[in-house]
């Protein structure tokens, strides 16, 4: 579903000066001519959308198929008492709408799969941010970007970790420790798939420790936040060439 701006004349205004002072007119230009796909709203994926739209892309496209629920508050910026149970992409949509009311937004509220992947036209985008949990999801949207030539950073696992200052980000090849990144670095290496950077941390899941008979995987507010500034910096760095 594509959201269509209703311009104020912000972007022209004072919404971005300071980004335009660090950066350049040309720079800050080039960041509102792009277009970027957000894979995955949670954690990881809320902060890079937030990144993004702060810093003036002018087309962001956000995909999830789930809704907010309490479990969420602790970690996600989506997440707050006034968007409880609504869908991750109406509550996406809404806050880039408070931020900036001339940001283009499309939104796609589904699972990410084969029959799926087309609806999301990544071949229109010039760079996805992959912050999907779902193991097949991830190998798909990474092998579809791949395959039309798009950049596309993607997040590895956040969660049972409290280091902040052992993320990187790095080709696939190099990642280690993070049993996700394991995963993802067999399904690509079958798929003679290489190169594809990503966010990745070197601290074991749960080597801080966790709190006994807590079925769900541990997490800390800072965590995802850290990682999804990240790779939002990343894609913005990447665009300004």
């Amino acid at each position: 579903m594509t959201m269509n701006p209703k311009s104020n004349n912000l972007l022209t205004d004072h919404l971005y000066d300071r980004t335009c002072r660090l950066i350049g007119a040309d720079a800050l230009e080039r960041i509102r001519k792009a277009s970027v796909l957000v894979a995955g709203l949670g954690g990881v994926g809320g902060y890079i959308v937030e990144n993004l739209v702060r810093a003036g892309v002018g087309t962001i496209g956000l995909c999830d198929y789930d809704r907010i629920e309490a479990s969420n508050f602790n970690r996600q910026i989506l997440a707050t008492a006034e968007t409880d149970g609504m869908a991750k992409t109406a509550a996406a949509v809404r806050r880039c709408r408070s931020v900036n009311p001339d940001v283009r937004l499309h939104a796609h509220d589904i699972k990410i799969n084969e029959k799926t992947i087309e609806e999301l036209n990544v071949d229109a985008y010039d760079c996805i941010a992959d912050a999907i949990d779902d193991v097949p999801a991830k190998i798909l949207l990474i092998q579809t970007a791949v395959m039309h030539g798009r950049r596309i950073v993607s997040a590895m696992g956040c969660g049972a970790k409290m280091d902040p200052f052992r993320f990187r980000i790095a080709p696939i090849e190099e990642s280690h420790t993070c049993p996700l990144a394991k995963a993802v670095r067999k399904e690509l290496r079958t798929l003679g798939i290489s190169g594809v950077p990503v966010l990745f941390s070197d601290e074991k899941p749960g080597e801080a420790g966790r709190v006994d008979g807590c079925g769900a995987t541990p997490s800390i507010s800072y965590m995802p936040a850290i990682a999804g500034s990240m790779i939002a910096g990343q894609i913005l760095l990447d665009l300004i060439g």
